[in-house]
């Protein structure tokens, strides 16, 4: 068994939850914490990034098709005044989600294509993919 991190005087039975030093009693405890823990934190800490790009990592598309949407046609989509326009219309979303959660998601994609705002907002997507 390791001695005591603090007094290194007896053999550890606990271990600190912050900073995994090791030592013997609640005395120990108590100096530990008013001495050295805050350190010890201090000295793991990871920087922290400087700009939200550091933050987000770069998606990778692994398994890329010849349907596959670019990132930037993505923003493009993203950005749309239009396609935001189109999206604060509640049947409209509704629409969305039922395609989305459906278990038969071509027979919900076949009856939403047949209401026009579900067309509307499908045209102006495919003009922003397709530009």
């Amino acid at each position: 068994m390791t001695s005591c991190n603090v007094c290194e005087k007896q053999n550890h039975k606990y271990t600190c939850p912050k900073c995994f030093i090791k030592y013997c009693s609640l005395p120990c405890f108590k100096e530990h914490k008013i001495s050295q823990c805050e350190e010890i934190q201090k000295k793991n800490q990871f920087e922290q990034p400087k700009y939200i790009e550091d933050k987000i990592p770069e998606k990778i598309n692994l398994f890329e098709t010849i349907d596959t949407v670019s990132q930037q046609k993505l923003e493009e989509l993203a950005n749309s005044e239009k396609i935001k326009q189109l999206l604060l219309n509640p049947h409209l979303r509704k629409f969305l989600k039922d395609v989305n959660n459906d278990r038969n998601s071509w027979k919900a994609m076949k009856v939403a294509m047949t209401e026009p705002l579900f067309l509307e907002f499908a045209d102006e997507c495919l003009k922003i993919v397709e530009s």
